[in-house]
């Protein structure tokens, strides 16, 4: 009897397993990080995103369906989308310039990279709306690294612009 039952609740559990890794990619979400550097008082802002993502969105919005790993248009394509769906902006809702670093894909993910020069705010204004036009359930977050510590918001589809302070106290 047990040897009956014990191939069956064998198999229940690799099926759950199995339709788990299925579904885990399901989840839309891409990790944005706002460093300080205290050698130049430049803000480095680092977007990562799934290459399959990226490409299924290319191939959605685009009708591209180059391979990110190797094709150097789809990969200024795909940056430039990400430059029209990211901003930052100061307390006032001033926009601040940033300026394109590079990009690069490494492993599974796709890197775009972006800095303004001595931002000098105490409040970032940010908005991130990559992605969310195709998956509205697409989660952008964005972390600040700043003295130490992190600030964070997760930037669904229609939270719009939202507020981070920079101001740091010995409390915090």
């Amino acid at each position: 009897m047990i040897f009956r039952v014990l191939p069956c609740s064998v198999f229940a559990l690799l099926l759950m397993l199995a339709s788990s890794f299925a579904l885990a990619h399901q989840q839309k979400e891409a990790y944005i990080t706002i460093l300080f550097n205290p050698h130049t008082g430049n803000l480095e802002v680092n977007h990562r995103f799934l290459i399959h993502d990226a490409e299924h969105a290319l191939s959605i919005s685009f009708q591209d369906i180059s391979d990110l790993h190797i094709n150097q248009l789809t990969q200024e394509r795909f940056a430039s989308y990400l430059q029209k769906h990211f901003a930052l902006a100061d307390g006032e809702g001033k926009l601040l310039a940033l300026s394109t670093v590079g990009y690069e894909v490494e492993g599974k993910y796709f890197w775009f990279y972006q800095e303004i020069i001595d931002p000098n705010a105490g409040i970032l204004r940010v908005r991130h709306s990559a992605l969310q036009e195709i998956w509205p359930a697409q989660i952008n977050q964005v972390n600040i690294e700043k003295d130490g510590w992190v600030r964070s918001v997760r930037l669904a589809r229609d939270d719009g612009w939202q507020e981070l302070s920079l101001v740091t106290t010995p409390s915090e």
